[in-house]
């Protein structure tokens, strides 16, 4: 399964070169509590290890690097603030997560460009876990 979906998400990234650029998401849908965040970490380390010319980039909107404000009213801003927090080098690891994110949340402002300035032209994949809690989580627009 592993290998497999890692090729099949190499496939897909690689989309972006064709004449239909249009990369289809991956999905890992399971029961709570089987494995879903688990299975997605491996995957983003296979497909690092298949080709490592693509960044790799796993976020959470776990309970280690949970929504601050609810309602959300800039739901970009909240994927960003953890792409940049990712991309963080200076952490102790992941029993600090939670502390050390509430620390970058208070002293980081990221924008959409400063994730595309980050990135500049490099070949990016993000792997992103419990989306659904900030699709919940989105208040209306003012």
């Amino acid at each position: 399964w592993l290998i497999d979906t890692a090729k099949s998400v190499l496939e897909q990234a690689d989309l972006e070169e064709s004449n239909n650029p249009r990369v289809s998401p991956v999905a890992l849908v399971r029961c709570s509590r089987r494995g879903k965040t688990r299975s997605m970490v491996e995957l983003a380390i296979e497909v690092h290890k298949q080709n490592p010319s693509y960044g790799v980039v796993y976020i959470s909107f776990n309970t280690n690097t949970p929504l601050m404000e609810t309602p959300v009213q800039d739901p970009m801003a909240e994927l960003c603030l953890r792409i940049a927090f990712a991309a963080s080098k200076d952490r102790s690891g992941p029993e600090d997560e939670y502390r050390e994110f509430l620390d970058f949340t208070t002293a980081k402002k990221v924008s959409e460009e400063w994730v595309e300035d980050w990135l500049g032209k490099n070949k990016c994949i993000l792997f992103t876990d419990e989306l659904n809690l900030l699709q919940d989580s989105i208040g209306p627009k003012v």
